[in-house]
């Protein structure tokens, strides 16, 4: 989806659409009241940056001041359009708007940044300074920057580490760590690289003139990286396809528009300079989330995720391990196309990979696939194989025998009720395949039978949900001991398990992860959309809170209710 905003006259003018059309609504510009409520915003956030012991009431505030600019800013119509999507959106902002802190419009059920793959795109009227041609080379080379001056962030060189331990997992991506640099190093290596990422400060941004000499800029080791120097290295090599600088207010928090061939900012410059997609912050950051938010982040863009689907799922893994309330996910901004993926658009997992075919089957004799179909179900695959075209028959029943064996008894009659599309034939439960409660690397002892309880208990809440129906579990067993056999993890990777979600015909797949902190158990608890990987629901839940899991179970299923509404 993109939405274009500009400001004409005293209107915000939206422009909403997908394809060859597009739609058009305006609503009045209170100009004081969007910079009163964006001050707020910014205000929150460094409240919870600075004093933690209001993060609930922070969570709340933010909330508010979300929800007062999303209906200052968006037509009614905006956003209840907004409310039945999710994936990519762009949004193409004049200059005069880059200030308002659109990620986190609120439309009075989630942040824009949670439901959306965001990204931003600016028209502006200064003149390009470099030229967007580079390509992403093979492997993709990622220059990491780690860069304490003063001596007084020592998180930086963590970050750094942890980011390239993460980056050497990914046989696409290949790190390279420079520890304290100077601008010199920094000069000479930017445009080796296809990426690059900056971990340390970054001082504010202000006005700058021409030169950019007063826009702020990275500390580095002698000095500091002005947007100024920034746009002197314009022209001849491309500089870097995607610039992450995981720095306090590092993106724009001023309007770009003003002094002619002024910069305002290292964002600003770097985007003139040919840029194509920029990560930044707005307000201040907490260290240790902005770390894990950066971890999060490169590990996505290594799998091969989209650059707006890496971001998003960041603030998920941010929010779930230390509370939305922290609101360490909340600072990020994304400049560039959501949806473009830099190691190439992950394929969609083939499930024949996943599921055994009959051969291999008849050579296994302890599988639970092995037991023999029930009469129906072997009726049910007679009368699909009677029913499926002459050219290409024989393939295609050895297909259907094949789903039939994998998925356990009542396979066959599922995927002729679901149709070759995956389509309802008719009206019928949603179902939901229950994928488990996986025991995480640093689980104390003994708490992996609080993961299996939760499990259990989960079970019984979601059984008592009137439009939503449990695959069997005999079925998921079965899957995902074969999927073991394969070296995958289905339980606990969003990607695998939507894998699997498509693969036993589900409508909806939950799964999760059990965690210490602080000496207590926490499970990360997700429910995706298999047929697009996106994550509907995440929670987190105190392992010591006996009550907690009916109570989770109800908001699993009111937001299963809702998606079943949308999909209708």
């Amino acid at each position: 989806m993109k939405l274009a905003l500009a400001l004409t006259g005293d209107a915000v003018t939206c422009t909403a659409g997908d394809g060859t059309l597009s739609h058009r609504f305006a609503v009045r510009y209170e100009r004081e009241r969007v910079l009163a409520l964006t001050r707020t915003v910014a205000g929150v956030l460094e409240r919870a940056t600075h004093v933690r012991g209001l993060s609930a009431a922070n969570l709340d505030d933010l909330r508010h001041a979300g929800d007062e600019l999303c209906r200052s800013l968006l037509a009614p119509e905006i956003q209840d359009a907004l409310r039945r999507q999710q994936g990519p959106l762009l949004l193409e902002l004049d200059e005069a708007l880059v200030l308002v802190p659109w990620e986190l419009l609120h439309d009075g059920e989630r942040f824009l940044c949670r439901r959306f793959d965001v990204g931003r795109a600016v028209s502006t009227a200064q003149p390009p300074r470099g030229v967007a041609a580079r390509g992403v080379g093979t492997p993709m080379r990622v220059l990491v920057l780690a860069s304490d001056p003063a001596g007084d962030l020592p998180q930086a060189g963590a970050e750094a580490e942890a980011l390239v331990a993460e980056l050497d997992r990914h046989p696409g991506v290949r790190a390279h760590l420079l520890a304290s640099p100077d601008l010199a190093a920094v000069r000479r290596l930017l445009k080796d690289f296809d990426a690059v990422h900056y971990a340390g400060h970054a001082d504010a941004d202000g006005a700058g003139g021409p030169s950019g000499e007063g826009g702020g800029g990275w500390r580095l080791a002698d000095g500091r990286l002005t947007p100024g120097g920034v746009v002197e290295l314009a022209g001849g090599l491309p500089l870097p396809l995607i610039v992450f600088a995981n720095a306090c207010r590092s993106g724009p928090t001023r309007p770009w528009e003003g002094e002619p061939g002024g910069l305002y900012g290292q964002c600003n410059a770097f985007l003139l300079a040919g840029v194509r997609y920029y990560v930044g912050t707005q307000w201040d950051v907490v260290d240790a989330g902005s770390a894990a938010f950066a971890v999060a982040f490169w590990g996505e863009i290594g799998a091969g995720a989209s650059v707006g689907a890496a971001v998003r799922r960041a603030r998920e893994r941010v929010a779930l391990a230390r509370g939305e309330d922290d609101l360490g996910w909340a600072p990020y901004v994304l400049y560039g196309d959501p949806a473009f993926a830099p190691l190439g658009r992950r394929a969609e997992p083939d499930t024949r990979t996943l599921l055994p075919s009959p051969r291999a089957l008849a050579g296994r004799k302890s599988m639970p696939f092995k037991r023999p179909l029930a009469p129906t179900d072997a009726a049910a695959g007679a009368a699909a194989s009677a029913a499926a075209p002459a050219r290409g028959g024989r393939r295609r029943a050895l297909l259907a025998l094949g789903l039939a064996l994998a998925l356990g008894a009542g396979g066959v009659a599922a995927h002729r009720a679901l149709g070759p599309a995956g389509a309802p034939a008719g009206a019928r439960p949603q179902t939901l395949a229950l994928l488990g409660i996986r025991a995480g690397p640093s689980i104390e002892e003994g708490a992996a039978a609080e993961a299996a309880g939760l499990e259990s208990c989960l079970l019984v809440g979601l059984s008592r949900g009137r439009r939503v129906r449990l695959v069997d579990r005999a079925r998921i067993t079965a899957f995902l001991a074969e999927a073991r056999d394969g070296g995958l993890a289905l339980a606990s990777d969003d990607r695998q398990a939507s894998a699997a979600g498509r693969a036993l015909r589900a409508d909806y797949v939950l799964y999760g992860e059990a965690t210490v902190v602080a000496r207590r158990p926490f499970f990360s608890v997700f429910c995706a959309d298999p047929a697009t990987g996106h994550v509907l629901f995440a929670d987190r839940l105190d392992g010591r809170d006996a009550a907690g899991c009916d109570a989770l179970a109800a908001r699993i299923l009111a937001r299963l209710d809702e998606a079943g509404r949308a999909r209708r």
